[in-house]
């Protein structure tokens, strides 16, 4: 039985790995360090943790508690899997039952972390009697309209929603929030790394917002910012939260770690060679391994040059993407296509009578007709991507950009596709494709710009193009 140990030996015992690696640490075992809190919890609290199997709390854990619920606001950035939630969770469980009207608002960037929060938070309570745990609510794009209004007139103790819907859908309708903004209590926004740049300075004017709203029903919430390792968390607290000076800053774990081994290695030929050579001495030693990708397209292609290079280990490889394939994203699976395909007129400024005209006028186009009254889900992989297509053009812009548009139809509706858009190209639409298969480019585009590490290495007209380069000739850049 190998080891992860085994396994870094011999790429160092390796002069092809050898020459490549440029740093090698072990990172030694640290135990877990803990504390108390300053303030015991009530027994109600002490049995949630106890029902954890948890008797005692980490050190980084006690200390924002505390913090907490001392009414600081503060930044958490510990590494993952360090117990974070329970950071917010606790002090918060504590506070509704001294107030039974207290309230929280949970800000998640991804819909899959906020129905795992919401599982989490519903499980601590499950030993409490049914009337005393607080109800928790997700509102999110998903959230149908039935069910918002019921959330609005009958607010949960914890609403668990992203920015993008206390944007459009809590602030600009306070008035309808008084009774949940008016008993709020805690603001969670977790990964708050993410929140930098153009996106960062959005959210830090959408928090100050909030803040405002919250004064004016009389309620100053504790906000809590929970993140990866960063160097500068207290800045991005200080920048988020409008304040004067950095809110209090909890970094040093005390959660356990195991002995790790940190190397980093500059290939000599290219990162994805060497990730799969090192793909493959793993699996060779039977290690779980996974490799992370920039793209989608890139860890399908790992996948593919593994099993083609070595098929004995095909079938212990699989690629898994986290994220939607191209044509489901913007699309909703269960709901009916010509219902989609109005509410994306909608939502680009068209009348519903128009976007109902436009969206029967492309399905037919597109031979989607006869699919108009079905669910997305229940459509093949080739079919889907004309929905996406026919929600793309609903409006009839004057600028489309397509990418990777053939990937993954058959013959018949790659056709179908290069005659919708030599018919866009002739109606003086500007058709902007990206796409590796060339062939079509050299069907379709008149002008083309290739492209070689981000920088544009060849454009011009296509036929000006080949006429430069002789056939007859290969130039080898070296």
């Amino acid at each position: 039985m190998f080891t992860a140990v085994d396994y870094i030996k011999a790429l160092l015992e390796k002069d092809v790995y050898a020459r490549a690696i440029t740093c090698h640490k072990v990172l030694e075992e640290e135990p877990a360090r803990t504390a108390d809190v300053k303030r015991p919890y009530p027994r109600a609290i002490r049995e949630v943790l106890e029902r954890m199997g948890v008797s005692a709390l980490y050190t980084h854990q006690a200390h924002a508690m505390d913090a907490i619920r001392a009414g600081q606001d503060v930044v958490v950035t510990t590494p993952t899997a360090s117990g974070k939630t329970l950071v917010y969770n606790l002090p918060f469980l504590e506070r509704r039952l001294l107030d039974p009207d207290a309230t929280a608002l949970y800000l998640f960037p991804l819909k899959a972390l906020a129905q795992d929060q919401k599982k989490t938070l519903e499980s601590l309570t499950l030993g409490w009697p049914e009337h005393a745990r607080p109800r928790v609510a997700l509102y999110d794009g998903d959230t149908d309209q039935a069910e918002r209004t019921r959330i609005r007139k009958n607010p949960p103790a914890v609403l668990v929603t992203n920015p993008e819907m206390l944007h459009l859908g809590i602030l600009p309708w306070h008035e309808r929030w008084t009774t949940f903004l008016a008993s709020l209590s805690l603001i969670v926004l977790d990964e708050a790394h993410i929140y930098r740049g153009v996106f960062g300075a959005h959210m830090a004017c959408l928090l100050q917002r909030l803040e405002r709203v919250c004064a004016r029903y009389n309620a100053y919430p504790v906000r809590v910012l929970c993140t990866a390792t960063l160097g500068n968390p207290g800045q991005l607290g200080e920048l988020l939260l409008g304040l004067e000076k950095e809110p209090l800053v909890i970094s040093e774990s005390g959660a356990p770690r195991g002995r790790r081994h940190m190397v980093f290695m500059d290939p000599e030929t290219s990162a994805s060679t060497l990730a799969i050579s090192l793909l493959k001495e793993a699996l060779d030693r039977e290690l779980r391994t996974i490799v992370y990708c920039r793209s989608r397209r890139m860890t399908e292609l790992v996948s593919l040059w593994v099993s083609q290079q070595e098929r004995r280990l095909s079938r212990r490889i699989s690629a898994y993407r986290a994220g939607y394939l191209p044509e489901e994203r913007g699309l909703y699976p269960k709901k009916e296509i010509m219902e989609q395909l109005i509410y994306f007129g909608v939502l680009k400024g068209m009348s519903r009578s128009d976007a109902r005209g436009s969206a029967y006028a492309l399905l037919e186009r597109l031979g989607m007709g006869e699919y108009a009254k079905s669910r997305l889900e229940t459509l093949s992989k080739g079919n889907q991507q004309k929905i996406q297509l026919a929600a793309t053009l609903i409006s009839r812009p004057d600028i489309v950009i397509l990418d990777e548009p053939f990937s993954g139809l058959d013959p018949v509706n790659a056709i179908l596709l290069k005659e919708v858009i030599e018919e866009l190209a002739r109606d003086g639409k500007l058709v902007l494709l990206s796409s590796h298969q060339m062939n079509y480019i050299e069907e379709l585009c008149p002008q083309i710009a290739i492209l070689n590490g981000g920088q544009i290495a060849i454009s011009g007209g296509i036929r000006e193009i080949k006429r430069s380069y002789d056939r007859r000739h290969m130039v080898i850049d070296t």
